[in-house]
């Protein structure tokens, strides 16, 4: 899969705790379920949230280090995508998919 131009962008740096974030998460996940016409023939991902959590986020979990480790790169940085190209090798296919994501 590969993901552009995210409709939102979530970070430790400009956003809530990630403990809040992924609370909001499961309540994104609710209100964009929607049921897609051939979804048999459609890649498992075809929207939502794609992002990652670094290793140095630990410290802020569990006491292990006496001082912070200072980083410019974020704890945590999320988008919410809407557009996706996905690839299956087995069927040899590609597919553009565009999802529209209420406000």
């Amino acid at each position: 899969f590969i993901v552009f131009n995210p409709v939102k962008i979530y970070d430790s740096q400009t956003d809530t705790s990630l403990e809040n974030l992924l609370l909001e998460f499961e309540d994104l996940k609710n209100q964009l379920r929607i049921e897609l016409e051939n979804s048999n023939e459609l890649p498992p991902f075809c929207g939502g949230i794609v992002g990652y959590i670094s290793y140095d986020f630990n410290q802020q979990l569990e006491a292990i280090l006496d001082g912070q480790i200072k980083t410019d790169v974020p704890n945590y940085w999320f988008g919410l995508y809407n557009r996706i190209f996905a690839f299956d090798h087995k069927q040899n296919k590609c597919y553009i998919i565009v999802v529209n994501i209420p406000n």
